[in-house]
């Protein structure tokens, strides 16, 4: 079996992460750009990101493989409220990385602020027994 090539999977990793914090489309990009999460700009280079990588953290540790196929490795944020820098990456196994998560739930998901429609200020009708025109504010 041949050996995973390091530059094809961090250049993965490194398009995961682009997505998440600069794209608003993507449905991680609320947990990520949203709240300010960046890349360290240099590593917005693909060679560069690759090779910080491996001088600051090394390759993966093992090239062990999920039942969903995904690596056993993830890169994470050792500060989950800092950035993806040096200094504040490392190879963690998936399952403490799930540890590490916070909750997701519909209620505490930011949303789209929706417009909303334009009412009048306040309602105007006639009292039907007395006749009078009366107002009534929202």
């Amino acid at each position: 079996m041949n050996k995973p090539n390091p530059e094809k999977y961090l250049r993965t990793i490194l398009s995961n992460m682009k997505q998440r914090c600069l794209n608003p489309r993507h449905e991680s990009f609320p947990y990520y750009g949203a709240r300010g999460v960046r890349i360290f700009g240099p590593w917005m280079n693909s060679e560069v990101f690759v090779q910080g990588i491996l001088v600051e953290i090394g390759p993966r540790p093992t090239d062990e493989i999920r039942h969903n196929g995904l690596s056993v490795w993830e890169l994470d944020r050792i500060n989950s409220f800092g950035n993806y820098e040096p200094g504040n990456v490392r190879w963690l196994r998936w399952e403490q990385n799930q540890k590490n998560k916070r909750p997701r739930t519909k209620s505490s998901r930011p949303r789209p602020r929706e417009k909303k429609e334009k009412l009048p200020p306040y309602l105007m009708f006639t009292n039907s027994t007395s006749g009078i025109l009366v107002t009534s504010r929202f």
